[in-house]
């Protein structure tokens, strides 16, 4: 196989490294971190499910990302806005427990944080995909 220029080779790597410490990130913060506050807001059984299954469910959102990307030049701007909205969606949370303190609407509010998160983060991976796919030179795809 021919050997790859030092720029996509680097640039591979890097993307490779980005997308482990994404994966560590979204497990720890979505996973977690969440789950235990939710736990020591008192939230029901009900609203444990509902939180865990936001993955699952946000998942459809990736199929209305692949159509935008599909239909419109956008993919590079589309992964870094969904992205950078599900990143910085978790900021908000000390603020609703300082304010809102441990009631039910504080965990109504941080599961509606929580599905904005991965909504648009499923928007997000697909595009980062797509761009991502720029990168892999035609010779190595599926290597």
């Amino acid at each position: 196989m021919k050997r790859l220029s030092p720029p996509i080779e680097f640039a591979l790597r890097i993307s490779i490294f980005e997308g482990s410490m994404f994966a560590i990130y979204w497990n720890i913060v979505a996973g977690v971190i969440i789950n235990g506050l939710m736990l020591a807001l008192g939230a029901s059984p009900m609203q444990l499910a509902l939180l865990n299954s936001l993955p699952f469910l946000s998942q459809a959102f990736g199929l209305h990302a692949a159509k935008v990307i599909q239909t419109t030049d956008v993919r590079k701007r589309f992964c870094l806005t969904m992205e950078g909205i599900s990143r910085a969606m978790w900021i908000p949370i000390p603020f609703v427990i300082i304010f809102l303190g441990g009631s039910q609407l504080s965990i109504w509010i941080i599961l509606l944080i929580a599905g904005v998160a991965q909504c648009t983060h499923w928007g997000g991976a697909v595009s980062w995909l797509s761009w991502v796919s720029d990168l892999v030179p035609e010779q190595i795809r599926g290597v």
